[in-house]
Formats: C-alpha cells, sequence, structure tokens
C-alpha cells in the first residue's frame, strides 16, 4: 500500500483509499457509458479465421505403386527372354506338326509376349495417373478455428472439422515414411460426422500435428504447453 499526497490538500492519502481522510476528495473515475434506449450496442468484432497451414499430399505415396510396376514390368521381361524360345518351339510344332522340320517363326509367341507386358504397363500407367491426379486435387487447409479436407477429380467433396471438437491428435510413420520424411497425421473428435480424419503423406508430420494441437487448444481456451513430444 502506497501513500501519495492528496491533490486538494496535500495530506498523505493511500492509494487504496475511495477518498481523502482529511478533506473529503474523492477522485473522479471515468464514467462509464451505457447505451440508450433504441441505440445500437458497440460493435464487437469477431475473431478473424486466418490459414495457419495449407498442403496437400506428397506425390512420395506413390513410390511404392512405382516400386511395384518396375519390379513386374523387369520380371515380365526376364520371364520372356527365358520363355521365348519354349513359346517358339511350341508354335512352331502346331504349325508345322510335331516332329516335323519347317521355318521356326517366333512372330506369334514374340508378339503375344509383348501385347501381355504392354497391356500391363499401360493399365499401370494409367493406374498411376489417377492416382497422381487424386494426390494432387486433394487440399488440407488449417485454420485457427477448423480443419478442412477437400479432394475429388471430378466431384469435389470437402469433410470440416471444428477445432473445438478435437480430442486427441497424433501421427504414425512407417519405415519408408520415416526415410521419405512424410507421414500420416490422424485427429479424434466428439463430432459424429467425423469423428476421425486422417490427412496422408504430409511432409515433416510432427510439426502439423504440433499446429494442430496448439490451435485446438486456443479455441477451446485451455493452456498451450510447450513439452516435447
Amino acid at each position: 500500500m502506497a501513500l501519495v499526497p492528496c491533490p486538494e490538500c496535500g495530506k498523505p492519502v493511500s492509494t487504496q483509499a475511495p477518498s481523502c481522510p482529511h478533506c473529503g476528495y474523492a477522485p473522479q473515475a471515468a464514467p462509464v457509458r451505457f447505451a440508450a434506449v433504441g441505440e445500437a450496442a458497440p460493435e464487437v468484432r469477431p475473431r478473424t479465421e486466418t490459414v495457419v497451414w495449407e498442403g496437400g499430399p506428397s506425390l512420395k505415396l506413390l513410390l511404392i505403386q512405382v516400386l511395384r510396376t518396375l519390379i513386374v514390368a523387369s520380371a515380365a521381361i526376364v520371364a520372356a527372354i527365358v520363355v521365348h524360345p519354349i513359346a517358339v518351339r511350341f508354335f512352331e510344332d502346331l504349325s508345322t506338326g510335331k516332329g516335323s522340320r519347317g521355318p521356326r517363326d517366333g512372330s506369334p509367341a514374340t508378339l503375344i509376349l509383348m501385347v501381355l507386358v504392354g497391356s500391363y504397363l499401360i493399365i499401370r500407367a494409367i493406374v498411376l495417373s489417377v492416382s497422381v491426379m487424386r494426390l494432387r486435387t486433394t487440399n488440407y487447409r488449417l485454420t485457427n478455428q477448423r480443419l478442412t479436407v477437400e479432394e475429388g477429380i471430378l466431384n469435389r467433396a470437402l469433410d470440416e472439422v471444428d477445432l473445438r471438437t478435437v480430442d486427441d491428435s497424433g501421427f504414425s510413420q512407417s519405415p519408408l515414411e520415416r526415410l521419405q520424411g512424410i507421414g500420416t497425421v490422424w485427429i479424434v473428435t466428439s463430432d459424429r460426422t467425423t469423428p476421425r480424419l486422417a490427412l496422408r503423406g504430409i511432409p515433416d508430420p510432427r510439426a502439423l500435428r504440433e499446429k494442430i494441437r496448439e490451435a485446438a487448444y486456443r479455441m477451446s481456451q485451455g493452456q498451450v504447453f510447450t513439452r516435447s513430444t
């Protein structure tokens, strides 16, 4: 408790006293203004929504599919080289009769093997192209109020989670994903329509998980801890 001189009589007065005990001087407080009848109340600014993070799944998710395609195609080519002489002899026997001698024409066998390998590569190329389009058209957005997932090539779909409903969050990485530096970030919510949401192929998933946790705590007016996870 501090003592200050009274501006009226100059005697010491406590800063907690409502008025001077010597002369009765009371400092005037700032008047409180109330809205008159029919007058609009002062405008309260709502919290503006700002983007905290935005991105999409990494194309590194397709590495396994690309490796599988290359392995199967290589195996098919090796098998074609090994099986080709047998196939040539088989078609030769069908065309000229078993045990007879004639010109060896391996064009049917070669054509069939080329068609099989080519068809497989075309199908895999189409599948990979569709997968790339799906990843490129998927958008993740984290704001200070919500988390949205928008995806779809032709038909678009939007999933939205209010950060006030987030109960838990985390991330997971397979051994291959750890080598690639990507992972899956997941959240568990109390929303019945979207009880669980997963964001796949996220670069540095730990950092995004921390952003989601911090934003969720702020929305729920909780305390933000700086503990390491």
